[in-house]
C-alpha cells in the first residue's frame, strides 16, 4: 500500500481508503477506471470533483471544490 502525506488536507474533509480491487460498485458508481483516484462526493454521495495522483494533502487540497 502506497502512502501519501495527509499534512495539508482542508479541516472538514475526510479521506477515505477504499480497495481499488473490491470496490467494483464504487468504480461503477463514479467512473474511477485507474488506481489512486479520489473522487469527492458531498453528503449525500454526489460527486463534486474527481482527480488522480495526488500524493500530499495540500495536493489535495488544491483539487478540492
Amino acid at each position: 500500500m502506497e502512502r501519501w502525506d495527509a499534512d495539508g488536507v482542508p479541516a472538514g474533509l475526510t479521506v477515505v481508503s477504499v480497495d481499488y480491487d473490491s470496490a467494483t460498485d464504487l468504480r461503477k458508481q463514479y467512473g474511477v477506471t485507474v488506481q489512486h483516484t479520489f473522487v469527492q462526493v458531498d453528503e449525500a454521495g454526489a460527486e463534486l470533483a474527481k482527480f488522480t495522483g495526488s500524493t500530499s494533502g495540500e495536493a489535495i487540497a488544491e483539487q478540492t471544490v
